[in-house]
């Protein structure tokens, strides 16, 4: 019985602790509310104050709630552990029960035991029945802890007054404070009266580039630098200083950018919003290929190029080019801007071909440069345009040389001329005619062959003239002609016209005379000489080797030596016999040789038929007959080189003559230059007389070495012409008895002191004197005249052969103009006051190539050597060997430079010899 009614106590002392238990949780809610708002408060103050980062707002929010929460499930947690004989101690205080009634009900009933007697079972019961009265009479009011929810109620209104009154002073400020704390993971810059205006707000910037970026600030003045802040996507953050523009307005520039950023403007505590700056992928060009097919004519395959390489190709060729990037493309564009300023530039649309590459397709019709622009499909454009150079290849008309034989030649009836012609073209030759015309007929055309290689032709051929039956006085005129597969019928082309002057052999031969000197006619007997020297040495050193028994194997070899000496001499003998004769003297000289090649040729027999097996005596025999043989053929050589070396010695005199004689043209011209001084005497002119005397004094000095050559080699000559030498004598004691030496001093002196009248009398006296002493001869027998005399005036005194030889080299001296015989060109000739159409060793202003019999050139001095080059090779020796019948003589050979203006006012025709007058003149267009 006693346990039912304790279990009902406790029952309801349970109701009356929960009733306190709610409220002491009521009032620990409020508490932790409170605490909650003022931890809240200053959370909102310091972030007003200092601007909190989102890194700490992310973590100080929970935080905060974390301890709330701990703290309320403290406290909680304390109320929950609250026992049962403290509720019933707290009840006891409620109900104001002195006694503890519930407090003793509670302690009585849990001691209560089975082992109680009956009394202690009553007092018991009783109590509790009294307890339970008690317990009955708590409502829940009296057991609500009411004075201890008030007692948080005050804080509560005051931390929500607080909040309020800090609300209502700057509400936007509270609000962005709030939002801050509430969403810390939003973009909410701290609050700030200061206002960002960010410009670009959204960047976007290609990849690898820069970018730049303001801020203006404004609502009030920025107390604090101005920083640039930077966040990478993992977090990264970056300050840097900005540079000010102006009073509110700060820039920065962000360079080289790879990856994306977020950035903001700060200043003090507060900053920006954070902006995005957008990375674009630019896409490049990593391949370009483009493809060009020539036009049909050409003949040409389609070629390739690779890169940024510049095309150069044919006009009207169709250009295929593709582009591939990094990255998918959508478009492209191609403009074609021509170099030239008048034409118009042109836009082409690239067409896609792929995912990553764009072809553009367009003809090639002028030099221009080519932009190729590339898009990818985000709309991104490349860098910066592709630049391809477009260069126009010209189809070129064919090229015509002609290599032999010159423009302009002359030949003798008889010569073999060799035609060598090269045509070449870019792209291919479609026929190539010879167009040939004989004076008095019509021009006749031959087509060439020009076989499998249609790029490149050469021809080669043999005009023979003796074939074709020309007469001297006669012209051939030829020409070529090229034609390509030029659809525009401009690729032709022709060549210079080529005309043949055909001229007679004695004039072929002096005009030999005037490019070569008589030296060369004993440098040919010292050629031979030596040849037979030699032949002779062989002999006696065979004849001593049979004397000294030597071996058969000795034999043999001087046998092998004498014989091959043999065959060497004969052969120079054919040469000598064979050559073209330029001197009378030449002709009977080569009797002389052909009797002596003959008496060579059956020495030759014997040597030949000789053996190392004959006997001693049979060997001796027939050397003892070839020495003397020999020993004769010496004694000839020798006169003839008597002669040639007379010759040459007489050509040195005579060249001393036409020294002498372009000296008086020396002379004559420095008068004609001091003559204006008896009429004009300004200071200036006057200014010029010194110069005058320096070249009288050049004059006399070129006289006293003329002079003295003539004494020197008028001294060797011998014979008839020995007489000579007491001429010279006799014409420089004329001069001294004229006194020209002092009168020239006399005119050197006045120039020297400025005096031109006087200085003119003396050199005009002297001039006078000089042409006096050449007219000396006039009116005298030949017996009386002087051959120095003579020879300055063109004339050989004599008869015979030999003498006609030396009328031949004076000829052909005075010809040349020069008193240089051995070709030198340096004679006593200045001024430039020659009129005999020759102004150096055998050169005329146009020298004019000829072809004619062949002879060899024995220009070196010791006559030991001669000129075996081809007739095609053009030196500048005295001549040169040829092949066939032809030959060429070597020459400086000067080319007009616009050879389309050829006309004869491109030549001065008083240069040229009277008796070539015509044909240059009808080679140059001035007439026929």
């Amino acid at each position: 019985m006693i346990d039912l009614e304790y279990k009902n106590f406790i029952k309801k002392l349970k109701r009356v602790r929960r009733y306190r238990h709610f409220g002491l949780l009521l009032g620990e809610v409020l508490n932790s509310l409170c605490l909650l708002l003022i931890m809240m408060a200053v959370y909102c103050i310091l972030d007003r104050m200092i601007g909190l980062t989102e890194g700490f707002r992310l973590w100080a929010g929970p935080v905060i709630l974390v301890v709330i929460a701990v703290f309320l499930v403290i406290r909680v947690g304390l109320i929950a552990a609250e026992s049962l004989e403290h509720s019933a101690g707290i009840a006891d205080e409620i109900a104001g029960s002195r006694r503890k009634d519930i407090l003793s009900a509670y302690e009585l009933g849990k001691a209560v035991s089975v082992n109680n007697n009956e009394m202690s079972h009553y007092l018991i019961s009783r109590q509790i029945a009294d307890a339970d009265k008690i317990i009955d009479t708590l409502s829940f009011s009296m057991c609500f802890p009411l004075k201890r929810i008030r007692k948080y109620l005050p804080l509560l209104f005051a931390v929500i007054c607080v909040a309020a009154v800090l609300f209502g002073i700057n509400p936007e400020a509270a609000r962005i404070v709030i939002k801050r704390i509430v969403f810390p993971r939003r973009d909410i810059p701290p609050y700030s009266r200061l206002r960002f205006s960010v410009t670009p707000e959204h960047p976007k910037v290609v990849y690898g580039e820069n970018v730049e970026i303001s801020v203006k600030i404004t609502s009030g003045k920025t107390r604090s630098r101005v920083m640039f802040v930077t966040r990478t996507l993992g977090g990264k953050q970056r300050e840097f200083s900005c540079f000010r523009e102006g009073a509110d307005k700060f820039v920065h520039r962000l360079e080289k950018l790879t990856e994306p950023v977020f950035f903001c403007f700060k200043t003090g505590r507060t900053r920006s919003h954070w902006h995005k700056v957008e990375l674009l992928l630019q896409p490049r060009i990593s391949l370009v290929r483009a493809k060009i097919t020539p036009p049909a004519y050409s003949r040409l395959t389609a070629r390739e190029y690779v890169g940024g390489e510049a095309i150069k190709e044919l006009a009207g060729s169709q250009a295929v080019l593709t582009i591939t990037s990094n990255r998918p493309l959508s478009k492209g564009t191609l403009t074609i801007k021509p170099i030239a300023e008048d034409e118009n530039t042109e836009t082409i649309k690239g067409t896609k071909n792929s995912l990553h590459s764009i072809q553009f397709n367009w003809k090639i019709k002028t030099p221009a440069k080519l932009y190729f622009t590339v898009s990818d499909i985000l709309g991104t454009r490349c860098k910066d345009p592709l630049l391809i150079r477009q260069q126009i290849r010209l189809d070129n008309p064919p090229v015509i040389s002609v290599s032999s034989p010159d423009n302009f030649i002359m030949a003798t009836p008889g010569s073999n001329i060799k035609l060598s012609a090269s045509f070449d073209d870019d792209l291919g030759l479609k026929h190539v005619d010879m167009i040939r015309a004989l004076q008095g007929y019509r021009d006749r055309v031959k087509n060439l062959e020009i076989g499998n290689d249609d790029r490149s032709f050469f021809y080669e051929s043999q005009l023979n003239l003796k074939a074709l039956g020309v007469a001297p006085g006669q012209d051939i005129e030829f020409y070529f002609e090229a034609f390509d597969f030029n659809p525009s019928l401009t690729g032709s082309s022709t060549s210079d016209f080529i005309r043949i002057k055909v001229i007679s052999e004695k004039e072929y031969a002096r005009m030999l005379r005037e490019r070569s000197t008589i030296r060369e006619l004993s440098n040919r007997y010292n050629y031979y000489g030596n040849k037979h020297f030699v032949y002779q040495k062989a002999l006696l050193e065979l004849r001593k080797l049979v004397e000294t028994k030597a071996s058969r194997k000795m034999l043999e070899a001087g046998l092998e030596k004498l014989q091959k000496t043999a065959n060497a001499a004969v052969k120079a003998l054919e040469m000598l016999t064979k050559d073209f004769a330029i001197y009378d003297i030449e002709k009977k000289h080569r009797k002389v040789l052909e009797d002596i090649l003959k008496r060579m040729k059956g020495e030759t027999a014997i040597v030949n038929s000789m053996s190392a097996e004959d006997k001693p005596e049979e060997l001796l025999k027939k050397l003892d007959s070839l020495q003397h043989k020999a020993d004769a053929v010496s004694s000839t050589m020798k006169q003839l080189k008597s002669e040639s070396e007379q010759l040459a010695w007489m050509e040195k005199f005579m060249a001393e003559t036409v020294k002498f004689n372009n000296l008086v043209k020396d002379q004559k011209f420095l008068v004609k230059r001091l003559s204006i001084f008896k009429s004009d005497a300004k200071a200036d002119r006057v200014a010029t007389l010194p110069k005058r005397g320096e070249k009288q004094r050049e004059i006399i000095a070129n006289m006293e070495k003329i002079l003295m050559a003539m004494r020197s080699s008028s001294s060797h000559l011998t014979g008839k012409h020995r007489n000579t030498h007491a001429g010279v004598l006799a014409f420089i004691e004329m001069i001294n008895k004229f006194e020209i030496p002092k009168l020239m001093n006399s005119c050197a002196e006045n120039c020297k002191y400025k005096n031109g009248s006087k200085a003119y009398d003396s050199a005009s006296l002297a001039l006078e004197r000089l042409e006096e002493l050449l007219q000396s001869n006039k009116n005298k027998p030949n017996s009386q005249k002087n051959p120095v005399v003579s020879m300055c005036n063109g004339e050989c005194p004599g008869g015979g052969n030999l003498d006609k030889t030396l009328q031949q080299m004076l000829q052909s001296m005075m010809s040349r103009g020069t008193g240089n015989a051995s070709g030198s060109g340096g004679g006593g000739g200045g001024g430039g006051d020659m009129n005999d159409g020759y102004i150096g060793n055998g050169s005329s202003p146009l020298n004019v190539p000829v072809v004619g019999p062949d002879r060899k050139s024995f220009s070196d001095r010791d006559g030991t050597k001669r000129s075996t080059r081809s007739a095609n090779n053009r030196g500048n020796g005295q001549g040169m060997s040829g092949s066939g019948s032809g030959r060429i003589i070597p020459r400086e050979y000067v080319r007009p430079e616009n050879t389309s203006d050829n006309t004869s006012g491109a030549v001065n025709l008083d240069e040229v010899p009277e008796q070539y007058r015509q044909a240059v003149k009808k080679y140059f267009g001035g007439g026929k």
